[in-house]
Protein backbone atom coordinates (compact mmCIF):
# COMPACT_ATOMS: atom_id res chain seq x y z
CA UNK A 1 0.00 0.00 0.00
CA UNK A 2 1.16 3.65 -1.34
CA UNK A 3 0.98 6.43 1.89
CA UNK A 4 1.71 9.75 1.74
CA UNK A 5 4.34 10.60 4.74
CA UNK A 6 2.65 13.08 6.84
CA UNK A 7 5.17 14.92 7.69
CA UNK A 8 6.85 15.34 4.52
CA UNK A 9 3.52 15.99 2.92
CA UNK A 10 3.10 18.98 5.61
CA UNK A 11 6.16 20.48 5.56
CA UNK A 12 5.85 20.69 1.40
CA UNK A 13 2.49 22.08 1.88
CA UNK A 14 3.97 24.62 4.25
CA UNK A 15 7.45 25.70 2.33
CA UNK A 16 4.82 26.50 -0.70
CA UNK A 17 2.28 28.33 1.78
CA UNK A 18 5.26 30.91 3.16
CA UNK A 19 6.90 30.85 -0.29
CA UNK A 20 3.57 32.43 -1.22
CA UNK A 21 3.29 34.92 1.80
CA UNK A 22 0.38 33.02 2.40
CA UNK A 23 -1.36 32.83 5.96
CA UNK A 24 -2.52 29.35 7.19
CA UNK A 25 -5.78 31.32 7.40
CA UNK A 26 -5.94 32.39 3.20
CA UNK A 27 -5.08 29.05 2.48
CA UNK A 28 -8.09 27.95 4.29
CA UNK A 29 -10.34 30.63 3.05
CA UNK A 30 -9.14 29.52 0.01
CA UNK A 31 -10.16 25.53 0.49
CA UNK A 32 -13.31 25.97 2.49
CA UNK A 33 -11.90 24.62 5.24
CA UNK A 34 -11.01 25.75 9.11
CA UNK A 35 -7.01 26.91 9.50
CA UNK A 36 -6.74 24.53 12.38
CA UNK A 37 -7.18 22.28 9.39
CA UNK A 38 -4.20 23.49 7.29
CA UNK A 39 -2.20 23.54 10.75
CA UNK A 40 -2.72 19.78 11.14
CA UNK A 41 -1.39 18.88 7.76
CA UNK A 42 1.68 20.98 7.81
CA UNK A 43 2.39 19.77 11.39
CA UNK A 44 1.70 15.95 10.13
CA UNK A 45 -1.06 14.90 12.46
CA UNK A 46 -3.60 14.47 9.56
CA UNK A 47 -3.96 14.07 5.72
CA UNK A 48 -6.36 16.11 3.77
CA UNK A 49 -8.96 14.30 2.08
CA UNK A 50 -8.90 13.93 -1.33
CA UNK A 51 -11.40 15.88 -2.95
CA UNK A 52 -9.11 18.47 -1.74
CA UNK A 53 -6.64 17.48 -3.55
CA UNK A 54 -6.46 19.89 -6.67
CA UNK A 55 -7.93 22.61 -4.63
CA UNK A 56 -4.97 22.23 -2.89
CA UNK A 57 -2.30 22.03 -5.52
CA UNK A 58 -4.08 25.34 -7.07
CA UNK A 59 -4.23 27.17 -4.29
CA UNK A 60 -0.45 26.29 -3.89
CA UNK A 61 0.66 26.65 -7.16
CA UNK A 62 1.75 23.37 -7.89
CA UNK A 63 0.46 20.21 -9.81
CA UNK A 64 -1.68 17.53 -8.25
CA UNK A 65 1.44 15.31 -8.85
CA UNK A 66 4.03 17.24 -7.00
CA UNK A 67 1.76 17.34 -3.96
CA UNK A 68 2.05 13.56 -4.06
CA UNK A 69 5.61 13.76 -4.14
CA UNK A 70 5.84 16.18 -1.92
CA UNK A 71 8.47 18.03 -4.48
CA UNK A 72 8.46 19.95 -7.52
CA UNK A 73 8.79 17.59 -10.63
CA UNK A 74 10.70 19.46 -13.71
CA UNK A 75 8.23 19.46 -16.66
CA UNK A 76 10.68 16.58 -19.23
CA UNK A 77 10.86 14.35 -16.01
CA UNK A 78 9.59 10.84 -17.46
CA UNK A 79 7.02 9.39 -15.74
CA UNK A 80 6.92 4.89 -16.10
CA UNK A 81 3.29 3.43 -15.36
CA UNK A 82 4.58 2.10 -12.17
CA UNK A 83 5.01 5.66 -10.63
CA UNK A 84 2.17 6.66 -11.89
CA UNK A 85 0.27 3.70 -10.44
CA UNK A 86 1.95 4.50 -7.33
CA UNK A 87 0.43 7.91 -7.84
CA UNK A 88 -3.04 7.21 -8.10
CA UNK A 89 -2.98 4.77 -5.02
CA UNK A 90 -1.67 7.25 -2.67
CA UNK A 91 -4.24 9.30 -3.60
CA UNK A 92 -7.05 6.89 -3.29
CA UNK A 93 -5.46 6.43 -0.04
CA UNK A 94 -6.19 9.70 1.43
CA UNK A 95 -9.91 9.07 1.03
CA UNK A 96 -9.11 6.06 4.24
CA UNK A 97 -7.26 8.29 6.20
CA UNK A 98 -9.34 8.00 9.59
CA UNK A 99 -10.00 11.18 11.83
CA UNK A 100 -8.95 9.97 15.55
CA UNK A 101 -10.28 11.92 18.78
CA UNK A 102 -7.14 13.87 20.20
CA UNK A 103 -4.96 12.88 22.80
CA UNK A 104 -6.47 14.97 25.31
CA UNK A 105 -10.12 13.29 24.62
CA UNK A 106 -8.76 10.06 24.37
CA UNK A 107 -7.51 10.49 28.25
CA UNK A 108 -11.04 12.01 29.26
CA UNK A 109 -12.61 8.54 27.56
CA UNK A 110 -9.77 6.40 29.00
CA UNK A 111 -11.01 7.80 32.38
CA UNK A 112 -14.92 7.24 32.15
CA UNK A 113 -13.84 3.81 30.60
CA UNK A 114 -11.65 2.42 33.33
CA UNK A 115 -14.56 3.71 36.02
CA UNK A 116 -17.03 2.41 34.46
CA UNK A 117 -14.84 -1.22 34.12
CA UNK A 118 -14.39 -0.95 37.86
CA UNK A 119 -18.54 -0.48 38.55
CA UNK A 120 -19.02 -3.80 36.20
CA UNK A 121 -15.81 -5.57 37.88
CA UNK A 122 -16.91 -5.19 41.00
CA UNK A 123 -20.46 -6.62 40.23
CA UNK A 124 -18.77 -9.64 38.59
CA UNK A 125 -16.66 -10.25 42.09
CA UNK A 126 -20.42 -9.99 44.23
CA UNK A 127 -22.29 -12.55 41.48
CA UNK A 128 -18.95 -15.02 41.33
CA UNK A 129 -18.78 -15.14 45.31
CA UNK A 130 -22.73 -16.08 45.14
CA UNK A 131 -22.15 -18.82 42.83
CA UNK A 132 -24.90 -16.94 40.70
CA UNK A 133 -26.73 -18.60 37.58
CA UNK A 134 -26.51 -15.20 36.32
CA UNK A 135 -22.43 -14.64 36.88
CA UNK A 136 -21.65 -15.80 33.20
CA UNK A 137 -25.00 -13.75 31.53
CA UNK A 138 -23.39 -10.66 32.92
CA UNK A 139 -19.66 -11.60 31.76
CA UNK A 140 -20.76 -12.09 28.42
CA UNK A 141 -23.16 -8.90 28.55
CA UNK A 142 -20.06 -6.73 29.92
CA UNK A 143 -17.93 -8.45 27.71
CA UNK A 144 -19.69 -7.25 24.77
CA UNK A 145 -20.41 -3.81 26.32
CA UNK A 146 -16.02 -3.51 26.97
CA UNK A 147 -15.46 -4.56 23.78
CA UNK A 148 -18.02 -2.45 21.55
CA UNK A 149 -16.69 0.55 24.04
CA UNK A 150 -13.19 0.02 23.23
CA UNK A 151 -13.98 0.63 19.56
CA UNK A 152 -16.89 3.41 19.99
CA UNK A 153 -14.46 5.36 22.46
CA UNK A 154 -10.85 4.92 21.10
CA UNK A 155 -10.79 2.85 17.43
CA UNK A 156 -13.75 4.47 15.84
CA UNK A 157 -12.74 7.32 13.24
CA UNK A 158 -14.63 10.72 13.90
CA UNK A 159 -15.24 11.70 10.59
CA UNK A 160 -16.77 9.69 7.09
CA UNK A 161 -14.85 9.59 4.17
CA UNK A 162 -16.80 12.01 1.68
CA UNK A 163 -18.25 9.29 -0.42
CA UNK A 164 -20.15 8.69 2.68
CA UNK A 165 -22.26 11.86 2.07
CA UNK A 166 -22.60 11.51 -1.73
CA UNK A 167 -24.05 7.86 -1.11
CA UNK A 168 -26.38 6.24 0.70
CA UNK A 169 -24.47 3.66 2.47
CA UNK A 170 -25.77 1.67 5.14
CA UNK A 171 -22.76 0.21 6.20
CA UNK A 172 -19.51 1.22 8.00
CA UNK A 173 -16.04 -0.66 7.91
CA UNK A 174 -13.40 -0.06 10.09
CA UNK A 175 -11.03 -2.16 10.29
CA UNK A 176 -11.99 -5.37 11.87
CA UNK A 177 -14.97 -3.44 12.96
CA UNK A 178 -18.56 -3.79 10.12
CA UNK A 179 -21.89 -1.70 11.26
CA UNK A 180 -24.75 -2.70 8.99
CA UNK A 181 -28.38 -1.58 10.00
CA UNK A 182 -30.62 -1.77 7.05
CA UNK A 183 -32.70 1.11 6.31
CA UNK A 184 -29.81 3.73 8.06
CA UNK A 185 -27.61 5.65 5.39
CA UNK A 186 -24.53 6.60 7.83
CA UNK A 187 -22.69 10.11 6.82
CA UNK A 188 -21.47 12.51 8.06
CA UNK A 189 -24.56 14.40 9.56
CA UNK A 190 -25.12 11.40 11.63
CA UNK A 191 -22.09 9.92 12.77
CA UNK A 192 -21.41 12.01 15.45
CA UNK A 193 -24.46 11.40 16.58
CA UNK A 194 -24.20 7.33 16.48
CA UNK A 195 -20.74 7.43 18.30
CA UNK A 196 -22.14 9.61 21.54
CA UNK A 197 -24.94 6.92 21.54
CA UNK A 198 -22.84 3.80 21.25
CA UNK A 199 -20.11 5.57 23.72
CA UNK A 200 -23.07 6.67 26.11
CA UNK A 201 -24.74 2.91 25.68
CA UNK A 202 -21.35 1.03 25.81
CA UNK A 203 -20.02 2.88 29.55
CA UNK A 204 -23.62 2.88 31.35
CA UNK A 205 -23.84 -0.62 29.88
CA UNK A 206 -20.88 -1.85 30.66
CA UNK A 207 -21.15 -0.31 34.36
CA UNK A 208 -24.72 -1.34 35.13
CA UNK A 209 -25.03 -5.11 33.69
CA UNK A 210 -23.61 -7.08 36.63
CA UNK A 211 -25.40 -5.17 39.00
CA UNK A 212 -29.07 -5.78 36.92
CA UNK A 213 -27.65 -9.51 36.70
CA UNK A 214 -27.60 -9.38 40.63
CA UNK A 215 -31.07 -7.77 40.58
CA UNK A 216 -32.24 -10.65 38.72
CA UNK A 217 -30.60 -13.02 41.07
CA UNK A 218 -32.50 -12.10 43.20
CA UNK A 219 -35.91 -12.31 41.34
CA UNK A 220 -35.24 -15.37 39.48
CA UNK A 221 -32.13 -17.06 40.75
CA UNK A 222 -32.53 -20.48 37.81
CA UNK A 223 -34.28 -18.42 35.08
CA UNK A 224 -34.26 -19.84 31.78
CA UNK A 225 -35.72 -16.43 30.09
CA UNK A 226 -31.51 -15.39 29.91
CA UNK A 227 -31.56 -15.80 26.20
CA UNK A 228 -34.27 -12.90 26.19
CA UNK A 229 -32.47 -10.82 28.61
CA UNK A 230 -29.52 -10.98 26.49
CA UNK A 231 -31.66 -10.31 23.40
CA UNK A 232 -33.01 -7.04 24.57
CA UNK A 233 -29.95 -6.30 25.96
CA UNK A 234 -28.37 -5.80 22.63
CA UNK A 235 -31.87 -4.12 21.54
CA UNK A 236 -31.22 -1.12 23.86
CA UNK A 237 -27.66 -0.65 21.79
CA UNK A 238 -29.15 -0.94 18.64
CA UNK A 239 -32.55 1.14 19.00
CA UNK A 240 -31.03 4.11 20.19
CA UNK A 241 -28.68 4.16 17.24
CA UNK A 242 -31.02 3.38 14.74
CA UNK A 243 -32.87 6.83 16.25
CA UNK A 244 -30.00 9.22 16.41
CA UNK A 245 -29.04 8.11 12.80
CA UNK A 246 -33.02 8.60 11.23
CA UNK A 247 -33.01 11.83 13.34
CA UNK A 248 -29.74 13.57 11.63
CA UNK A 249 -29.95 11.65 8.63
Amino acid sequence: MYELDKREFGAFVAGQRRALGLTQRQLADRLGVTDKAVSKWETGQSLPDVTLLVPLAGALGVTATELLECRRVEEAEPMDSARVEQLVQTALNLSDEPARPAARVRRGRLGWYCACLAAGAAGLWLLHTADSFWFEQAVTMTGLSALFGLWFCFWARERLPAFYDENKLSFVSDGMFRLNIAGVYFNNRNWPHILRTGRTWCLASMAISPWFCLLCDRIMPESMFWVAVLLAYLGTLFVPIVVAAKRHQ
